[in-house]
């Protein structure tokens, strides 16, 4: 008995608005994975291995060499600092989205006594609760959240 070869596809969807949690996590972190392989490729460049296929798969290795490791190396190879600080918001945002769960929040507004009639007004938005950098848990809008990571990926994008 054969075994059917499965393929994923490519995520369809043009608009962050569209995505679903799991899609919207996923996504965050599959364009990090892009943006480490062009550090990868950045150190590469730099050091000139005899072996590259071998200093990638050991020495560039996620497992290996972490990310902050990696943006360590950029850094001291002469890397934009401004390039490297969007790189730790990337990595600290995709870190907010992989390790927490996107949960809702939901605000309810009473009416007010001058209008009584008026009906109850609420609202539900999408939320992340990450870890700022003094150790402190915020609550972050989730898509709002997620425009910032796209909008410093398409500069870091362009960067390096």
């Amino acid at each position: 008995m054969s075994e059917k070869k499965i393929n994923f596809s490519e995520l369809a969807k043009k608009r962050l608005r569209d995505f679903n949690k799991a899609e919207v996590q996923g996504w965050v972190i599959e364009r990090f994975i892009r943006i480490e392989e062009r550090i990868n490729n950045i150190i590469l460049d730099f050091f000139k291995p005899d072996n590259k296929e071998l200093f990638t798969s050991v020495v560039l290795n996620s497992s290996v060499l972490t990310i902050g490791a990696k943006i360590k190396i950029l850094a001291n190879i002469g890397v934009d600092n401004s390039t490297i600080n969007k790189i730790r918001k990337l990595a600290s945002i995709r870190n907010g989205f992989a390790h927490t769960l996107i949960t809702h929040q939901i605000s309810i507004k009473p009416p007010s006594k001058s209008e009584p009639a008026k009906k109850v007004e609420t609202e539900v938005t999408s939320i992340v609760n990450v870890m700022n950098s003094s150790g402190k848990i915020i609550t972050k809008n989730a898509h709002e959240y997620l425009s910032e990571y796209l909008e410093l990926l398409q500069e870091v994008e362009k960067e390096i």
